[in-house]
């Protein structure tokens, strides 16, 4: 996990969720979703070029994949709790910046196509910090296929190196333990930004 990379990535969406959050904190007032949406891009546009910086384009750019779906989402998940029908006033940023209109099944495309092509550690992390986040897409009801899927990713992200003079080794576990071991210690650390990122924008 390159943590200057996953900084610009929390920082953004730390940012991005706070916009929606101001702009829906008016139960009286209809949210601007004109300047919402404006707001919104740019910021995006911000990581893109900060992640360019950093990362090749083409990996910045199918980083930025997930992140559009989940924040749609979450602008339509809002949208909703204040009526039916309030959801066709937002137009989905990803119909516009890939273009697609049903990143709830693209999204899970993606990873199935990942887990079975193979893709760089960042894609799998970052697909499995929005479903920490709380994506959701085609398996809105369905918790054991979304818990499935995390597992599978968390199974692809590679375990942090060990230190330069290892421990006295312990008990040896079975096969099977250690790799859960490791597989949960890997989703511990995204679920762990996840919760510095939920504490962050409750304050």
């Amino acid at each position: 996990m390159d943590r200057q990379t996953w900084s610009e990535i929390l920082s953004a969406h730390r940012e991005i969720t706070g916009l929606i959050t101001k702009a829906f904190a008016s139960p009286s007032t209809a949210p601007d979703l004109g300047a919402l949406q404006s707001a919104i891009r740019r910021r995006l546009n911000g990581l893109r070029i900060a992640l360019e910086a950093r990362i090749y384009p083409e990996l910045a750019k199918d980083v930025l994949v997930p992140l559009v779906f989940l924040i749609d989402e979450q602008v339509l998940e809002r949208l909703a709790s204040l009526g039916a029908g309030r959801e066709l006033g937002w137009t989905p940023l990803q119909r516009t910046a890939y273009p697609a209109d049903d990143g709830g099944d693209v999204f899970f495309e993606d990873v199935a196509r990942m887990l079975k092509e193979g893709a760089p550690a960042l894609l799998y992390e970052v697909y499995l910090y929005c479903l920490h986040a709380g994506f959701e897409g085609r398996h809105a009801d369905d918790a054991i296929a979304l818990a499935e899927v995390r597992t599978r990713l968390a199974e692809r992200i590679e375990a942090p190196p060990p230190p330069a003079v290892p421990p006295p080794p312990p008990a040896i576990p079975n096969a099977a333990s250690s790799r859960q071991i490791v597989i949960w210690t890997v989703a511990a650390v995204i679920v762990f930004n996840v919760i510095l990122f939920s504490v962050a924008v409750a304050m």
